[in-house]
């Protein structure tokens, strides 16, 4: 029974796969690009390795990509109350882990820039303490970038 749940999630990654590129090609045929057409690509794995590398629950996370960008949002992380250059450290953390997971994926490969968000959510209404900007260097690696 294992096999056909997994056969069965497999096959839900795959449509939710299909719906995305169909989807981007219908919305850039409406000229709707960039960052505004944020787009859950690969969201359960995505989620789960950031989850698991920085030792968040995947329900704190939300992590969407849109043509240029992947965003984690870090909901009502202890750390909201901590110190800007903690946050900094674990975010630099985050980034690495998601671009280490979006290494080799052709469907990310025009993702520039990895933005982390700490987010303070309360029901509907959400307020953000801080975000961060890792950006592609020449190199291919995410690196802090200071406004």
């Amino acid at each position: 029974m294992k096999n056909g749940i997994e056969v069965g999630v497999l096959r839900i990654l795959a449509a939710v796969a299909v719906c995305t590129i169909l989807f981007n090609g219908i919305a850039r045929g409406a000229g709707l690009e960039g960052e505004r057409l944020a787009v859950l690509i690969m969201p359960t794995e995505l989620q789960t390795s950031v989850a698991k590398g920085s030792g968040y629950a995947s329900a704190g996370l939300e992590v969407t990509s849109g043509d240029h960008q992947v965003t984690v949002k870090v909901i009502n992380a202890a750390l909201n109350r901590g110190s800007r250059s903690a946050r900094q450290t674990e975010a630099a953390r985050i980034a690495a882990v998601v671009e280490h997971e979006i290494a080799g994926h052709p469907e990310f490969s025009d993702i520039k820039v990895i933005h982390i968000d700490y987010v303070r959510r309360s029901g509907s209404a959400s307020k953000a303490v801080q975000s961060f900007d890792f950006r592609e260097a020449p190199d291919g690696r995410f690196v802090f970038h200071i406004t």
